[in-house]
């Protein structure tokens, strides 16, 4: 039915307003949409807000003026859906309006117009106010604001800095990549639609990043398929209108790149527009140069607190880590009266294998015993090398009897060692001690018992364990 015939409401069914003589005067501008969202009507204070002619807007796609993930939900919504047009449409909402040269925050309203059977058949856009215009100098405010935050993460001020692109742009989906030779990787991303996702990877000749790396500058197309790059690829596997991003550099190395973009073209970008990105880029390559110099100082506290645990050879605990361990672990066995169990290992003849083979030829014995070791513990226990060839065992929520079934198969796999030389013409054996850990005892203790169990089985010939009370 022709526009100017439509009727505003079904109450309204004996009025018919000529929709130009009715908001002709009205000094809030107006526009009209269809259900495809394509604009049929604009007035004259719609024209002169948006500093552009009837002409220009009529037939093109209300997300060129009003950035909002919103709007996509009603693309396919039909008449039939009556009541989801009221209870979405009349709510009032906050957009981004993009004129020619700016960026202008606004309050509009929306309402369904129905034609007199009560079905909408058109949608009706009302700037109620101007809310701020959050230009250039806005934008960087807010841009150190985030970057200069303690409390963020790292994780949350990218978050933070591509919703603050979504914002000043208006344009909906923001991306940052990591590019590796042909690989481009998403790393972070906001799509309104969730089609792209982090961990997606792409051949870089395939996305509009490969005019950014290409020019190794920002870049920006605000109508992509009216544009001279129109044939490239990218339009085909994305469908992208509008896009601007830049590349990210990270200590002087080219990184990936920072995008923004939507499938609806938008007004001409300027200068400004391309420099503000490129601040962008630069703030996000700081931050990565930033998350890796703090990752890096983590990775080196961390290492420095691993050497200052373990046993340089053997990779298991010091005695150090083992006498916190046990404080830790005996106390909670206590409070909760949980079964713990102490075993003090003895390498057979383990002076033989060196006089006789090196010293080397030892610690290799050493280094495979304590793999072994590993291999058969559980998380919730912990071996630590004692001294010399002895090993000290503490067991949690373990008896005795289950200790020595752990240990006994430590042994038998100890015994079928192949080190692949003449190291594996020797018998490997060992001698242990196994004591039940008491409430309130000692390490120096504990130690002290098994080390009595475990000589024990040394002077009752050696390869065996012993348990002791």
């Amino acid at each position: 039915m022709p526009i100017e015939n439509v009727l505003l409401s079904v109450d309204d069914k004996e009025k018919a307003f000529n929709l130009q003589a009715l908001f002709e005067n009205s000094p809030s501008p107006v526009l009209i949409s269809n259900l495809s969202q394509r604009i049929v009507f604009t007035n004259p204070a719609a024209d002169r807000f948006f500093r552009t002619g009837t002409t220009k807007l009529i037939g093109s796609s209300i997300r060129t003026l009003f950035s909002t993930t919103e709007l996509t939900e009603y693309t396919e919504q039909t008449e039939d859906n009556q009541t989801n047009w009221n209870s979405v449409i009349q709510t009032p909402m906050r957009f981004s309006a993009r004129t020619i040269s700016e960026q202008l925050n606004c309050e509009i309203q929306q309402s369904p117009i129905r034609n007199c059977a009560g079905s909408v058949e058109y949608i009706l856009f009302v700037v109620l106010q101007i809310l701020g215009k959050p230009g250039m100098e806005q934008t960087l405010k807010a841009l150190q604001r985030i970057t200069s935050s303690r409390d963020l993460t790292f994780e949350q001020r990218v978050e933070k800095i591509l919703s603050l692109g979504v914002g000043h742009f208006g344009l909906p989906i923001a991306c940052l990549s990591r590019v590796e030779g042909k690989l481009y990787t998403v790393m972070h991303v906001i799509d309104p639609k969730h089609q792209v996702q982090p961990g997606m990877t792409f051949d870089l000749a395939d996305t509009y990043c490969d005019r950014v790396m290409k020019a190794d500058k920002a870049v920006g197309y605000h109508h992509f398929s009216q544009s001279h790059s129109k044939s490239h690829t990218c339009f085909h596997h994305f469908g992208l209108e509008a896009y601007i991003g830049a590349p990210i550099y990270v200590d002087g190395t080219r990184f990936g790149t920072i995008t923004f973009s939507s499938p609806e073209p938008t007004t001409a970008f300027e200068p400004t527009d391309l420099e503000v990105i490129e601040l962008f880029a630069s703030w996000i390559g700081h931050e990565i140069a930033r998350e890796g110099d703090i990752n890096s100082l983590e990775r080196a506290q961390h290492e420095l607190e691993r050497l200052a645990s373990e046993d340089p050879l053997t990779r298991l605990l010091n005695r150090r880590s083992i006498e916190r361990w046990f404080k830790t672990e005996s106390a909670r066995a206590a409070r909760y009266k949980l079964t713990m169990s102490a075993g003090l290992l003895d390498i057979d003849n383990f002076k033989k294998i060196n006089d006789s083979l090196g010293h080397d030829a030892g610690d290799r014995v050493l280094v495979e015993l304590a793999s072994l070791c590993r291999h058969e513990l559980r998380e919730t226990d912990a071996v630590a090398r004692w001294g010399g060839e002895e090993l000290l065992f503490l067991f949690n929520h373990t008896s005795t009897d289950e200790a020595e079934t752990v240990l006994s198969r430590i042994a038998s796999h100890f015994r079928e060692l192949d080190l692949g030389d003449e190291v594996s013409s020797q018998e490997f054996t060992f001698s242990a001690g196994i004591v039940p850990v008491r409430p309130a005892e000692t390490l120096t203790a504990v130690v002290s018992r098994a080390d009595s169990a475990l000589y024990t089985a040394k002077r009752a010939g050696k390869n065996r364990i012993v348990r002791a009370e």
